[in-house]
């Protein structure tokens, strides 16, 4: 419905633009409307590509953080993540895209809550993400019954073992299932 009402406000001004331009030109109201147009289609572009980058960010969850722009290109990030280091990141993702001028990070690191699969999957998958050490090509994290099971291809048997140990230290999991496997030696 907005999609359509956007595309009929777009028409009439095109249409106004025409009709008011003299021969010589294009009128100062019709400028300043087109304009307007365009900012406001430059703002629903950044508020998606924003959006989209986090949503489909394959290591961190951001379902609950929302995005919206301000005028001259200012990106509020709003919602919640269970890390500070989400929260950082996210505001990494915003200020890198093209025609965003200010990133203001209004997003809450909340406490995790025991019990819950998906924010124990979510803590493991940011926790090792911050650590460099834990480098492995796809790694996909699982909860299940305050455990993890964790998938993936890394290099060594060594680096599976230290993920899988890193993973049963993360506060609330209570048992890892470490099915990584190790890349044949070529």
């Amino acid at each position: 419905m907005k999609r359509q009402i956007r595309k009929r406000n777009i028409l009439w001004v095109v249409i106004a633009a025409v009709v008011l331009t003299p021969a010589g030109g294009v009128s100062a109201q019709a400028a300043k409307a087109s304009s307007a147009m365009l900012h406001i289609n430059a703002d629903s572009w950044m508020r998606w590509k924003i959006d989209a980058l986090l949503q489909n960010d394959p290591y961190l969850d951001y379902r609950g953080v929302t995005v919206n722009i301000k005028h001259n290109g200012v990106a509020v990030l709003s919602g919640y993540v269970l890390t500070d280091y989400e929260k950082a990141h996210a505001a990494e993702v915003a200020g890198d895209v093209p025609g965003v001028t200010e990133v203001q990070n209004e997003i809450t690191v909340v406490q995790y809550t025991a019990g819950h699969d998906g924010n124990v999957a979510q803590l493991v998958r940011s926790q090792l993400i911050q650590d460099p050490t834990m480098k492995a090509e796809a790694l996909d994290v699982e909860a299940e019954k305050n455990g993890v099971i964790l998938h993936g291809i890394v290099k060594t048997a060594g680096q599976k073992d230290r993920i899988g140990q890193f993973a049963s230290e993360v506060r609330g999991v209570k048992h890892v299932d470490n099915d990584i496997d190790v890349e044949p030696i070529a």
